[in-house]
Parts: C-alpha cells; structure tokens; sequence
C-alpha cells in the first residue's frame, strides 16, 4: 500500500529507466542522477517489484512471447551422467554448469597475459 503524499508519483518509466541504469553502470543507488527521480524511490519501487517477483515474470512474459515467434531456440543439455536434463537457450555454453568450468574459462589462452619474448632475451643477454 502507498502511502498518502501531497507529492506526484514519479511516472513508473522514468523509475524503471533508472533501475536499468544503476544495473547497467554499477553505481551506487545514491549516486543516480536526478532524472530518475529521487533515488530512494527507485530503490523502494526496485526492492518492491523484486520481492514481488516482478522482475521473473517479466522475464518469462518476454522469453513466451520470443519463443512463439521462433526467436528461441531451446536445447536440451545433459551435463554429466547422472544428472537432471536441463532445457536452456542455444545461446548458453555447454558446460558451464560444470564443475571448475569457470576456473577453465579465465585460464584461457584468450584471457592469459603472454610475457614479451624481446623483454626476456634482453634480460638473458645481460647476465
């Protein structure tokens, strides 16, 4: 229930604008510019509509709606033997529910730093 104020209610875009914004930058809630705003209203509407579960339902509204249009493909995945058989997007790495998969991932080559090979004959030629 909302409480009675002489004050306007901030219009529900603005504030959902705002939360995007916080979620996509990482600020701080009280670090969001005014246009929002007042930045405690956008975290009480952000903290309500969580509890609520507003934000899943959300969710599953937009993936039914892409999935009847055929813009999912939905693929079904056993991790490992003995596991439940889960249903995920294509889009989704195979194994990265496995265990470590993670700790694979930031060892890559890709993420890996390489030393300079000039930096270490310079250095062997001068001891």
């Amino acid at each position: 229930m909302r409480a009675v104020t002489d004050r306007p209610r901030v219009g529900d875009r603005r504030v959902i604008n705002g939360m995007v914004y916080k979620i996509r930058t990482g600020i701080s809630w009280r670090d969001l510019p005014e246009r929002y705003g007042p930045w405690q209203t956008v975290y009480t509407r952000f903290r309500r509509y969580a509890l609520d579960g507003m934000f899943t339902r959300a969710l599953q509204q937009i993936q039914a709606h892409a999935d009847a249009a055929g813009d999912i493909d939905w693929l079904v995945h056993r991790s490992w033997p003995g596991s439940a058989t889960r249903v995920r997007p294509a889009s989704t790495r195979v194994g990265d529910d496995q265990p470590g998969s993670a700790i694979r991932h930031l060892g890559s080559t890709s993420l890996r730093r390489r030393p300079a090979e000039g930096l270490l004959q310079r250095r062997s030629s001068r001891t």
